[in-house]
């Protein structure tokens, strides 16, 4: 018999960088495929955990802007970064293949979620980049 192997414990708080481009919201009707490429970017920066998470958690996600970026407003800034939240879910088998995210989070959405948007423009020389930093509830024995 082999012995178990061994899962490293996700760090509390764990913290996530995105350093690419955001979609642009300077257009009527954005495509659909600006938040499914922003999704698939981050899945790929931010990797995949071995094992799925179990833990409600809070998140708070923030858009350190860049030298000439501007701030946006909340309902922008919400949709801008929905995707990179949805990178962040347990995967899970579907008909037609994987779906979901990086075993971050149970789900997206409360009770397993709750979500916070935020700027910050005092950091501007180590921007543009979005901040994804996630707090596990601790749990007796955990």
């Amino acid at each position: 018999m082999g012995r178990p192997m061994s899962v490293p414990l996700k760090p509390n708080p764990l913290r996530l960088v995105y350093s690419g481009q955001l979609p642009r919201m300077n257009r009527n009707a954005p495509h659909w495929i600006y938040g499914y490429r922003l999704k698939q970017t981050a899945l790929r920066q931010f990797g995949t955990w071995p094992v799925a998470e179990t833990r409600p958690a809070t998140v708070i996600v923030t858009r350190v802007l860049g030298l000439h970026q501007r701030l946006m407003d909340a309902d922008d800034l919400a949709w801008t970064l929905k995707k990179l939240v949805d990178a962040l879910p347990n995967r899970h088998q579907r008909r037609n293949g994987i779906y979901g995210g990086g075993n971050y989070l149970v789900d997206d959405g409360p009770p397993w979620a709750m979500v916070t948007y935020t700027q910050d423009a005092t950091r501007r020389h180590e921007g543009p980049r979005v901040e994804v930093e996630i707090t596990y509830e601790t749990r007796e024995g955990d």
